[in-house]
Order: structure tokens, then sequence, then C-alpha cells
């Protein structure tokens, strides 16, 4: 075969995109649907007329197509990926801190050190703008007193710690000099921000970092607040990272008060870790009292028991999961974030929920690497804990399988991957059930043949490697910023055998205490009970979760192994190193707890396609819905920005979709001051994706779509080809489809609060009057002017034969063994959206010059605008080959055969973007405390 990426093959390169530039499909450009000669012949034809190479092959051919098309989807998902630091505040009230140049700078210091770890430009860019953005809201004490308080949200496991300590070194470099870290509840995760924060900025530079420990009355003399440097022109920076406990933070309130002086010149950051927990005030928010570690941190940053304040304070608090601090309260006395709220930027190489489990209504996939634990062997998992049963599921030894082949893979000398590398396994809060399954894991292993496990590992090693591969991550998360042949892939099983049976063989135990007191680590298998029964030493042993030091001289030759079997200290906060297999059965209803247990979440440098996970197709769902919530919050908060609207003055909304009813947003007692607002569906644009796999119903909404057709008027071709367009349609036969004619699945999205969509359309067009008539189109594949063929199933309606679309359904065959649906992903083209280009614009449109294959929502708008279409809400309808087949690569990919019983009605509806008033779906809101804007108006 000639090589496809040879200069003369640019002219085939430019026939491609030419086409698509005029908006010709795959299948048109491949000849699928052409009755009139095959796409051989018309190669043949080309290569006579001296328009392609003479070397011009139907495979070459084909070839040019495939890479045109997956470039213009990795595109496409390249535009939805990217994000941006967004802050919401008074503009107004910006301060003029600029970065710090200096080279022995704080800030320049630990930007010097996130370039040595291997942080990318990119990354570096985003996090100083975020970090220049939050300190320009902050005050310096130089013109007011304020307390500013402000929000950041971020990702689980996606970097905040870095933005904390960008945060206290460019802040430390522009004269604030006390920082505060509020840093959970839990002594082993404080202690490991507290390690992090000091390896990040103590370099010997301008300034001069110390660490205040427990301050208190006790404090040795060195770190009482009298002996602190806080002039001006000193160069001494100090902070603290405290547990949000009453001991601790009573003894730190009671520390600043013990030199008045001292206090007046001190500007003070309070940094709130995880602010989501503990932080909040969960009594009663109409009673005087509050929650005793919520009053505490009160205490703190207002200042309620000191006569005197510092020159300045600040509090910020970060957390991944908002809601509770948006809908809880926002009196003045509160930690509400009155003055700004924030989205961090995330980095390219985070691997986060949109990653992982996929973007429901992007028609992202997510990455091929969740695995499903079964009802069935649930139930073997809690007897297994309970002491019924002592046997392992056979999904937890998959996962201990892959777990051993990960290390031994790591540990080959093609990638000698030399830090830690672990499993964790996370079914239950209960202590004595931790105990339990780790005895379990310990006895199959050691008791299970030696010659038995290596089959197994070679059969698990054979499924695995070929169902997630470098390709496939590529595919999966095209922004990820290292190439395809420079991620590290799986060494053939026969070269990692040896030390399949060497890991195996050599040991499984906790991590080893020696005679001289430090801890030893073997090249087998570490078990770590992580819990807060386990003081971390028993005998010999020490069983809690302990990584070695990467400088220390008991620092192993081979990457180190860890089973960590645990709950609440893994429930949050704390980080799972080389997490590459995790077995998770914890599947709480609340989506603040759910998410912050995902501590497969994060950077994966090294060992991308390793990571694997188990648990059940329920909490699985419930994390594909959690990646939508993330991306509307954002969506939401991008919107609250642009309105130059504060915190204080109007809450943002989080949106209480009931796409899944077992999901809440957060406990009751965390959002106390939540009111259910107006939610507007303008500018959305939502796709039915999930089918009934019951003959009945899709039988029923193919007749309910063609009764509806028969009311509409003639209808003609679309500037498109592909489809069909009637114009101008009422409302009220729209409604009556949609309401009484249509029987949509129970997980569909707007579908399944149709009647408060048309309750807000009516409402809307109503008090605006602004609508025009609904355009309806029928889509589909070919030229609904010629006849179906072999190759071409069609729906013939009004003379027209619309080609059927080929939708493929989402996840592999045995997922939907008991299920009564199928979830395709995605159904909508998005050229489709302007498929209803009036007759008269058709010559104008043609010469568009950006392919319209590729629309962003924002070219979409323009384009309606242009063409007279930007009140007009569009209806968009398919017809689905119930026999739809994955394309060519795609099994691997997550995908399998639709296998409906009836070809299927597929419909998006989507709705001008003006902002008009009086929706009537329902979000989430803070109902905001009126003394909270009156407090702001007399400052």
């Amino acid at each position: 075969m000639p090589n496809i990426h040879a200069s003369n093959f640019d002219v085939v390169r430019a026939y491609v995109s030419n086409a698509r530039s005029k908006d010709k499909s795959w299948e048109e450009i491949l000849l699928q649907n052409s009755e009139k000669y095959t796409l051989d012949d018309f190669i043949n034809l080309k290569v006579m007329t001296g328009e392609f190479p003479e070397d011009t092959t139907l495979e070459s051919f084909q070839q040019i197509v495939e890479e045109r098309r997956k470039a213009e989807k990795e595109e496409e998902k390249l535009r939805i990926s990217e994000e941006e630091t967004i802050i919401i505040s008074d503009e107004g009230e910006e301060n003029e801190i600029t970065v710090p140049a200096h080279e022995n700078s704080s800030w320049q210091l630990y930007k010097r050190k996130l370039i040595e770890d291997g942080f990318t430009d990119d990354s570096i860019i985003k996090l100083e703008d975020s970090t220049l953005q939050i300190l320009r809201k902050l005050n310096s004490g130089a013109t007011s007193s304020k307390v500013v308080k402000g929000l950041m949200v971020g990702h689980v496991q996606s970097g905040k710690t870095a933005s904390m300590a960008a945060l206290m070194a460019m802040a430390a470099d522009w004269g604030w000099n006390y920082f505060v870290i509020l840093s959970g509840m839990i002594e082993n995760l404080r202690s490991q921000t507290e390690k992090r924060l000091w390896e990040d900025l103590n370099h010997s530079g301008n300034l001069k970092w110390n660490i205040i420990n427990k301050p208190s009355r006790n404090s040795p003399e060195n770190e009482r607040l009298q002996s602190l440097h806080l002039n001006k022109r000193d160069t001494q920076r100090y902070f603290t990272v405290s547990l949000k406990n009453q001991g601790r933070l009573k003894n730190l309130n009671q520390w600043l008060k013990e030199d008045e002086n001292k206090l007046k010149k001190m500007n003070m950051i309070v940094i709130d870790d995880e602010a989501d927990q503990a932080s909040i005030n969960t009594k009663n928010i109409d009673s005087d009292e509050r929650a005793k570690i919520n009053q505490l941190v009160v205490n703190l940053v207002e200042g309620n028991d000191r006569k005197v304040q510092p020159s300045s304070t600040n509090y910020i608090s970060y957390t991944a999961t908002p809601y509770s601090n948006f809908l809880n309260e926002s009196a003045p006395e509160s930690l509400y974030p009155k003055d700004f709220i924030g989205a961090l930027p995330t980095a390219k190489e985070y691997f986060g929920p949109k990653e992982i489990f996929g973007m429901e209504e992007e028609g992202f996939e997510g990455m091929n690497v969740v695995r499903e634990i079964s009802e069935e062997e649930v139930t073997r998992v809690k007897n297994l804990e309970t002491g019924e049963s002592g046997g392992l599921p056979l999904s937890m030894k998959h996962s201990l399988a892959w777990f051993i082949i990960s290390v031994a893979s790591l540990r080959h000398p093609s990638i000698d991957y030399i830090k830690p590398v672990s499993m964790l396994v996370h079914t239950s809060q209960r202590q004595e059930h931790h105990d339990r399954v780790a005895a379990a894991i310990h006895y199959y292993l050691k008791e299970t043949p030696l010659d038995e496990q290596i089959q197994f590992c070679r059969e698990v090693y054979e499924k695995e490697t070929a169902a997630f591969t470098p390709a496939s991550l590529k595919e999966s998360v095209p922004g990820y910023p290292v190439e395809e042949e420079g991620l590290n892939t799986y060494p053939p099983f026969d070269e990692i055998e040896e030390e399949i049976k060497n890991i195996i063989e050599t040991n499984v135990s906790h991590i080893m205490l020696g005679d001289d007191g430090d801890l030893h680590y073997h090249e087998g298998m570490h078990l770590c009970i992580d819990n807060c029964s386990k003081n971390g030493i028993n005998d010999d042993f020490h069983i809690r979760l302990a990584y070695p030091e990467r400088r220390s001289r008991n620092y192993p030759e081979k990457a180190p192994a860890f089973i960590i079997i645990g709950g609440s200290t893994l429930s949050r906060g704390l980080t799972i190193e080389g997490l590459v297999s995790t077995y998770f059965l914890r599947g709480p209803n609340a989506s603040d707890t759910l998410m912050q247990m995902g501590r497969w979440f994060g950077f994966r440098k090294g060992y991308e396609v390793f990571p694997r996970i188990w648990m059940t197709a329920d909490t699985r769902e419930k994390f594909r819905f959690l990646s939508n919530l993330e991306a509307e919050l954002r969506e939401e908060l991008d919107d609250f920005a642009k309105t130059g609207r504060r915190p204080a003055e109007y809450g943002p909304r989080v949106k209480n979709t009931p796409k899944v009813s077992w999901m809440r947003l957060t406990a009751a007692n965390r959002m106390q001051s939540a009111q259910a607002v107006d939610l507007d569906f303008s500018g959305t644009s939502n796709q039915m994706i999930h089918y009934h796999d019951n003959s009945a119903i899709l039988s029923g909404n193919v007749s309910a779509t063609e009764s509806l057709i028969k009311e509409c008027p003639a209808p003609y071709q679309s500037v498109l080809k592909n489809s069909i367009v009637y114009e101008g349609v009422d409302f009220s036969i729209i409604k009556e489809y949609l309401t009484k004619g249509m029987t949509f699945h129970k997980r569909s999205t707007v579908f399944n609060r149709i009647n408060e969509f048309c309750e807000w359309f009516e409402k809307a067009d109503r008090e605006d009057n602004s609508f025009t008539g609904w355009n309806v189109v029928v889509s589909g594949t070919g030229n609904p002017l010629e006849a179906g063929s072999d190759r071409r199933k069609v729906w013939n309606l009004a003379g027209f034969n619309i080609g059927m679309v080929n939708r493929s359904a989402l996840g592999k065959e045995e997922q939907y063994e008991n299920l009564n649906f199928k979830n395709i992903g995605v159904l909508r083209a998005p050229s489709d959206l302007v498929a209803d280009i009036p007759k008269k614009h058709f010559e104008e449109f043609k010469h568009e010059s950006k392919a319209i294959s590729r629309l962003k929502n924002s070219e979409v708008s323009r384009l309606r605008e242009k063409y007279s279409l930007g009140n007009t809400p569009q209806l968009l309808i398919y017809r689905i080959d119930k026999n739809s087949k994955p394309r060519a690569g795609q099994e691997a990919a997550n995908r399998s055969n639709l296998n409906l019983p009836v070809d299927p009605v597929g419909i998006c509806i989507f709705i001008p973007g003006d902002l008009r008033k009086g929706s009537k779906a329902k979000a989430l809101q803070i109902k905001i405390d009126p003394a909270q804007e009156n407090f702001e108006t007399e400052e």
C-alpha cells in the first residue's frame, strides 16, 4: 500500500476537506449510498483525469477519509475539553497586583519546582493566571479592613494543593505574611498537606518560610505570636496547617489574641481545603447557635472574640463539590463567598469524571477502563465482610490480578517506573469489614497455587490489554499532551511473567519495621489497612499506609507495591500514588460525598494506560451523571460571571435536574437556604439518547411521529441535501406530540420533564412574543430524493426517502442483559442544527467558509441569527437503524450492536439562546440574606 502521508496525496486530502466544507457526509464521500457508480470506479476516474496520484487505491482513499474523520472528532472533543479560569466578582474592586518577576521570589522558585516536576508550560501558565486572578480580589490591608471571602471550585484530585501553594507563594511576595490552611479532620491527611506545602515553598530565596505547628498558648518561644517577624520589610513568612477540630481551632484563636500589636501587623490568608467538609453550619441557620467547628472557623475569619484584628483577613475556600457552600447560608457572619466565586482550570494531564465516565449530553463515552461488579458479586463481598464466607468474588480476583500485572509491567526495563504502585479496595466504612477483606486477600494470594495465579494473570492480561491501549487513550482523551508513541504500553506477557512470580512469591505483608526503627519495604505486596482503629504499628509491622520517602536510604530498588483497604481515610483528601486498580462498592446518594470518593481521578504520568476501576453499573451511572453535573455547574458559573454581579447579590444556581431519582446534591442540613428558582431552557440543545427495548413503545413513537408529520405543512429538501424541512409549525402541534404522543425512557433528561419544558416555552413565548413557529427537520443519510438500496434503509415520509442513521449502543452487550433500554450516547449531527436554513438563503449559505460538520454552539447561534433563524426553535427527528453496529474499531472502544426490535425514532430539541425570563424548570439557588447586601453597601 502506498504511503498516504507523502506529499503527492495532498490533493486527495484537499478533496476530502473540500467535500466536508461543502457539508458532504462521510457516507457521501465514500459513495456508500450511490447507485450510479462505485467508489472504485470514482477513484479510477480521478486517477485517469490526473486529479489523484496514479498510485491511489481504494484502500488508500478510505484510509485518508478515516484519518480525516478521526481528526474532526478529536477537534470537537478538544473544543469541549478546553477550560479556563472563571472568576465571578465585582470587576471594579481588583487591586493592581502583578506576577512577581524576581528570580528569587517565592513564586518564581515555586514555578521552577513545577517545571522540574514535569508540569507542562500550558499547565503553569493556567496556574499563574488563576493565582493572579485570585490575588487581585484579596484585601492587602492597604486601603480597607473588610474581610474578603471567596470560593474556588476545582476537581477531585486535580491539583488544588498546587493552586494553594501557588497562591501562598505569590501572596507572600506581595506582603501577606501568615497563612492558615484548614485541612480536613484526619491527621495523616493534614500531615500530608503540610509536608507537600513545605516541599513546595521551602527554597532559598528572598523569603524564609516557617511552619507554626499546632499554635497555642503553650507553643515554644520561637513560635509564639510575639516572636514572629511581621513588619512590612521583614522577609519571614509563616504558615499553619490545622485540623478542623475543636481543640486545634480553639488553640489557634487563643494564639492570635496573645499580642495585639503583632496582630495589627499581620496580613492573613485563611485557606479552607475541602471547604464543604466540617466548615458548613449544619445547625438550624435560623437559630443563634452554630455548629461548633463552623463557629470556630467564623471566629477565626471574623475575629468575633478579638478586640483587635489583623491588618487584613482573607478567607478562600477550595472544594470540588461546592453545593453546600452555595446553598446553605449567606448571612454576613457566615462563610458564604460573598466577594468572589471562581472555577479553577484543569490541566490537560488530568483524568477526571469527564475523561473516565464520559459526558452524556456531549456524546463523550469515556475511557474504557471501568469494569462491572455484578449484583451477585456484591452479595459475595457482603458475605465476605460479615464472615459468612471467606472466598473472594471473581471480580476482586480480576482486580488483584490486574494490579500484579501492572506492577510487573511498570517494573519492566522498558518502563522502569520507580514510584509506588497501588491498589485501592473500598467496599465498606466498617473497620471489622476491612480486617476480613484484608485477611481474605492475604489467604488467596498465599494459598492459591502459583501456576493457577500465573495462568489467571495471563487471561486477565490478554483481555485488558486488548480492551484499552495507547491508541484508545488518545481516542478518548485527544488533548492529553503526550503523543501515542510516547505513552508507556504493556510489555509482552512472557517478559513480565518472572516478575509476576517474584511479586507473588516474595511476600504479602504489612510494611515491616526494622531494628533501626525505620520502615522497610520489600519487592512483594504491602497489605495496608488504613482506618482510624489502626495506630500504624503493631509488633514488627506498620499497618496503615506509609509510602517510602524517595530520598531515604531504605527506598526500594523496584517500584514498591501497595494494596490499601479502608474507608473514611480513603474517601477524601488522601492521595493514592500510582493507583492502577480500584475495587469500589461504596455508593452514597449524596453527589458531593460520592464524588469525593473518586481517588482514581488525578494525574497518571508514566502509567496512563494502566488504571482500571471495578464498580457496579449503578455506581458507574451515578458518576456519569456527576460528570454532567460538574459541566453544568461550570457552565452556570461562566454564565454568571458574564452578568458582572457579585455572589452577595445573586447566588449561583445548581441544577437540580431529576436525571436520576437516587441522587441528591448534598445532605438536607447542608443546603438549608436552598430555594427552587427558575431555570432557563433557552440556548439549549437536548438529545434523546435512551431507547426502550420494547417493541410496543418504539412502534408507538414511530406512529406518533408520522402523525405529527401529517399535520405539518409541505416540506422541502434542506440545504444540506440529506434532510427535509417543515417550516412554521405551530407549537400546539409540537406540544401534543411531545406530551401525549411520545413515550420517553425514565433516564432521559429534559424529555423526562417535558411538561415543565412546555410550560416554560409557552410562558416565555407569551411574555416575550419573540419566538417564531417551529421548524421540524427530519434528517438522515444520503439524498431523500433517491430510493433505498441494500446499503441504505429508508423511512418514507411525504414522498421523501429519509436514510436511517447508524447509532450503535454505548457500552458492551453484557451491560444491557438485565436492562430495558439502550443508550446510544449521542444522536445529533452538529450540522443538522442549521439544516433548516430558509430556501432564500441557499446560495449565500453555500459560500460559508467554515466546515459546518464541526460547529461550535456559538457558531450555530451565529449562523441561525444570520440566516433569519435567530428566534426559531427546531425539532430535529431521526430514524435509527435497529441493527446499527459499531464502526470499524469502535468495538474495543466500549460500543456494541444496538439490537432493538423496531427502528426507533430519536429527537432533538433546539431552543434559541436569548435570555428570556419566567422559565419553569427548577434549579437550586441560595436565598441571599438581605443583611448581606446591606452589609456590602455600607462599606
